[in-house]
């Protein structure tokens, strides 16, 4: 089974950040992969996170469950997401410290 394309949309932003503890020479950005995806995906996501040599600490696995527990209980800043649906969960959800609309 073959590493995921870093085709993904925020794979250089990811990069970026997680240098960010490079520069800093202590841990100041965490990424923490979630994921949807069957078990057969779901193999992938460590081979591309190894393949590509991010430092990703902690994958999770949470099937068609809501989002947004999720990202309440790892105390997520920042969610990046390609799929609407979870977005506007996340944006409308009253306890997620996301941007608001005004």
């Amino acid at each position: 089974m073959k590493p995921f394309a870093s085709v993904v949309r925020a794979f250089n932003l990811v990069r970026g950040l997680l240098g960010l503890n490079d520069e800093t020479g202590g841990r100041v950005v965490e990424v923490i992969a979630l994921s949807r995806n069957d078990p057969n995906i779901g193999l992938r996501v460590p081979k591309t996170i190894a393949a590509h040599g991010l430092d990703v600490t902690r994958i999770a696995y949470i099937g068609g469950d809501d989002i947004v527990p999720s990202l309440k209980a790892y105390k997520s800043d920042l969610f990046l997401t390609c799929n609407d649906d979870d977005a506007l969960a996340v944006m409308r959800h009253p306890d997620t410290n996301s941007a608001r609309r005004s």
